[in-house]
């Protein structure tokens, strides 16, 4: 049994060189019968590889799916509607009773390296391919972008994580890799990162939007050293991001989402989805979905992340951003942020997933000033003022949020309206320390929560850990 288990988890670190080459996005059509041995002969293979990497990305593993439950159904904003659906793999998520053996743990860390292998090759081979010195340095910086944020949602759910920079040939040897420390893996985050963000371009246009771009490269790192309490580096590099003028705020809250305002100005990184072509659309529809309603009596409704009742409680009253993000239907409150009108029958959603944008630079950069000294009436109130005044409130002064401790907690207040459901509300809890004050205080509506601090991170699938006993460590 102990070695049916090792060739299964060998098979991650197999699939990229049997299928990884194939892609599905950014306009690149799908091969068939491509294999690492007669692939990364050409510009076009590099150029159809770096999408298999974005393709990671859009997995159901990560963002596609499974991310929803990591960072948004563990916090206080949302839940699932029904705790023993799928046998409560999800609902657990609710309530902190996720166990070692929880599938979503093993297919979520599998679609990380997955994606991992696929950049590793991509940046090993990339250097014996004939092609303009311009475009590989984009397709190296992307490549490197997207490592950095698989690396970086990784370390923040599971801590310490095995660090493979190269391309694994041999799988077996590669499963005598234990856990590394934490700041090795922040370490190469940052390098890639910064790496990334000299080789990317200021813009995508044409084809390549929807593409990583320096921007994007600048931002995740200023979450990066936000993250690390790095507040110095943080402001610097989100202060470029402002001054780069690349970006703005919608002046329309609702208009930042949907099918039909993909990669808008606003937009910094978002997971690119399409129901132009089976298979490639994005399952949103469906996981936020309250009612057949919804979604024109078209798929599943799963309602796997609803708002709790707390949360539709609690957004003021003047808030533009309650419309723009909740919708009642036959008296259930559901997100709509990413739920398109009726999918096409047979054809999951065209809705973009959300990674990166610029209300989420301001209130970063907010955050990294106010921790650097509180100054009244200082820039950290312009940054955050700017996305109140968007959501059509007031401006917060020194009369009102005086001091240091107060600003912070303006923060987090306006980060879980302005980014409900956008995968940011547990990370925000834990990188401020407020997650054990918040959870433990949120009114209940799927159980008891009584979180300590060895929640703060997940447990290492247990199919990880039979592959070698005691090779890697469980988290407590």
């Amino acid at each position: 049994m102990k070695q049916i288990k090792y060739i299964r988890a060998l098979l991650v670190f197999c699939m990229f060189l049997i299928t990884g080459s194939c892609s599905k996005q950014l306009d690149i059509v799908p091969q068939s019968q491509v294999t690492s041995s007669n692939f990364y002969k050409s510009t076009d293979d590099i150029n159809q590889a770096v999408v298999g990497c974005y393709n990671a990305l859009a997995a159901n593993g990560e963002y596609g799916e499974n991310f929803l439950f990591f960072m948004e159904v563990a916090a206080d904003n949302a839940k699932t509607a029904n705790l023993t659906n799928s046998g409560g793999i999800y609902g657990d998520f609710d309530v902190f009773r996720v166990a070692a053996d929880n599938p979503v743990l093993d297919q979520t860390w599998s679609a990380c390296y997955t994606g991992i292998q696929r950049c590793n090759i991509l940046l090993n081979r990339i250097g014996n391919i004939s092609m303009p010195d311009s475009l590989k340095a984009i397709r190296i910086g992307e490549a490197k972008f997207i490592r950095a944020l698989t690396y970086f949602n990784m370390v923040r759910i599971w801590g310490a994580v095995p660090l493979v920079t190269k391309e694994v040939t041999d799988p077996f040897t590669e499963f005598d890799h234990g856990r590394d420390d934490t700041s090795l893996v922040y370490k190469q985050i940052i390098t890639d990162l910064s790496e990334a963000a000299l080789a990317l371009p200021l813009k995508q246009t044409g084809s390549n939007i929807g593409r990583a771009t320096q921007g994007a490269a600048k931002t995740l790192l200023g979450k990066v050293y936000l993250t690390q309490h790095n507040f110095i580096q943080a402001s610097q590099v989100l202060k470029a991001v402002v001054d780069s003028g690349t970006y703005q705020l919608l002046p329309n809250f609702a208009n930042i989402f949907g099918s039909g305002n993909k990669n808008n100005n606003e937009s910094i990184f978002e997971i690119q989805y399409s129901n132009s072509v089976v298979s490639l659309g994005s399952g949103f529809s469906n996981y936020f979905a309250i009612d057949a309603s919804n979604i024109g009596g078209i798929g599943q409704v799963l309602a796997y992340d609803i708002p709790t009742n707390a949360f539709i409680d609690s957004f003021s009253v003047n808030d533009l951003r309650r419309n723009g993000t909740l919708n009642k239907l036959n008296k259930k409150y559901y997100c709509k942020k990413f739920v398109d009108p009726a999918p096409v029958q047979n054809l999951d959603g065209n809705t973009n997933f959300m990674v990166l944008r610029y209300a989420d630079v301001l209130l970063m950069l907010a955050e990294a000033i106010n921790e650097m000294g509180f100054t009244a009436n200082g820039d950290a109130f312009n940054y955050i003022n700017q996305v109140r005044q968007r959501a059509g409130l007031a401006n917060i002064t020194s009369s009102n949020t005086p001091d240091q401790p107060s600003f912070r907690l303006a923060i987090e207040k306006e980060r879980k309206y302005e980014l409900a459901f956008e995968n940011h509300r547990w990370f925000d809890l834990v990188r401020t320390g407020r997650a054990i004050d918040v959870m433990n205080t949120a009114p209940t509506e799927n159980g008891i929560i009584n979180i300590n601090k060895n929640n703060f991170l997940f447990y290492i699938p247990q199919s990880q850990i039979d592959v070698k006993p005691g090779l890697l460590t469980q988290n407590p």
